[in-house]
């Protein structure tokens, strides 16, 4: 029961924010709740993969990395496409060591 009331949780969060959100018609807070509920998956197994991912932080404490501080983490890596004088590029960032890690972990290729 505690691992439904966690689940139902995580979906007010911000992080999916299926809470109090005044849709007009019945269609389109359907539609919301079931966009919700596969991302809530995705963010279920996000969670999976990453467990193994720990931090030993100045304290000497073992944590595990939240699932927000992952998400503000890979928030910086970016695909930016560039056009100049008619020639077009594609620049992704690199990942820092972290973030290849956490990628690694979710089963993304670096």
């Amino acid at each position: 029961m505690i691992k439904v009331e966690q689940a139902f949780r995580s979906l007010k969060t911000t992080a999916l924010e299926i809470r109090a959100i005044y849709h007009k018609t019945d269609e389109r807070i359907r539609c919301h709740v079931f966009i919700c509920m596969p991302a809530y998956y995705v963010m279920w197994h996000m969670r999976q993969r990453l467990t193994p991912l720990s931090d030993i932080d100045g304290a000497g404490v073992h944590r595990k990395y939240s699932f927000d501080y992952v998400l503000e983490s890979l928030k910086s890596i970016r695909n930016e496409s560039v056009e100049f004088m008619g020639t077009h590029s594609s620049i992704i960032t690199t990942p820092n060591t972290e973030q290849k890690n956490i990628l690694n972990l979710l089963g993304v290729a670096v």
